[in-house]
């Protein structure tokens, strides 16, 4: 069954105050429904720490995966009852080890057994992979690395020669942002309200530009532990690792409920915090 309330074709164009209301209503949801945000953004991180050490293909499967995976956890949210919290104690491993890892695990493969939606998902996520593949191909032709792959001091050298960094960055930077607005509402468009992938694609932008500044504000906020999250593995990979599953994985699940709340709020018109 899929979700019974439309959505207008054009997303509501809210004021700046609303990105505190979108992260006020994540942190609502991720403590009420715990077990599901969190088990999530868990077995996201182990599936792209685990993919990653693929060569090449690894990150490639990720991508693919990924509209998926995402889909899969929105459906679940507006579709299935909260489960019942499991008490944090070390007598609960058994039952812990099931609603964190196993559950969400399961969960992911949700989508895989909807035929509606199934196919309009495989198109979104080919369409996902090639948009970023051809940003990358754009990126590595002009300075040498992306934003995403990782830039070094020897590309940026070579791509700086003739005083034309600063402007090539800058068009590198303008084309992930453009990928970063059609993407970023693409997998609810398509899985929740059944529109063609381009259309979803198209409507994600356009509801981006209508919010630039609401969704500039909430995106910043998350900023902050992504960096303390990159400082650490700069410094060691010890200390990166398990900075990345406890801030990560709390950041990660609060960014995905918010951004739900944030979707029904420009897409369903629903009020996402109580006034």
């Amino acid at each position: 069954m899929q979700s019974s309330i439309p959505s207008p074709m054009r997303a509501a164009k809210l004021p700046a105050r609303a990105a505190l209301d979108w992260i006020v209503c994540g942190v609502e949801r991720v403590k009420r429904e715990r077990e599901r945000w969190l088990g999530a953004a868990l077995v996201y991180l182990l599936l792209a720490v685990v993919l990653h050490r693929v060569p090449f293909l690894g990150d490639l499967v990720l991508i693919l995966l990924s509209p998926f995976l995402l889909g899969s956890l929105l459906q679940a949210a507006e579709q299935e009852a909260v489960p019942p919290p499991v008490a944090l104690e070390r007598d609960n491993w058994r039952a812990l080890t099931r609603v964190y890892l196993l559950q969400p695990l399961r969960g992911f493969g949700r989508l895989f057994r909807d035929e509606e939606r199934l196919l309009p998902a495989l198109m979104l996520s080919i369409l996902v992979l090639g948009g970023i593949v051809l940003a990358q191909i754009v990126a590595y032709l002009l300075i040498g690395g992306s934003p995403v792959g990782g830039l070094n001091a020897t590309s940026l050298a070579v791509a700086g020669r003739g005083g034309l960094l600063p402007l090539l960055l800058a068009i590198v930077l303008l084309l992930y942002l453009l990928l970063t607005m059609a993407l970023f509402y693409s997998v609810p468009l398509t899985v929740l309200d059944g529109r063609t992938p381009p259309t979803a694609l198209f409507e994600s932008f356009r509801g981006c530009k209508r919010n630039a500044l609401p969704l500039s504000l909430f995106t910043l906020v998350f900023f902050l532990p992504y960096a303390v999250i990159v400082g650490a593995f700069n410094l060691s990979r010890w200390l990166g690792y398990p900075i990345l599953f406890l801030l990560g994985t709390a950041t990660l699940a609060l960014f995905l409920a918010a951004a739900h709340c944030s979707f029904q709020a420009l897409y369903r018109r629903l009020p996402v915090v109580a006034p």
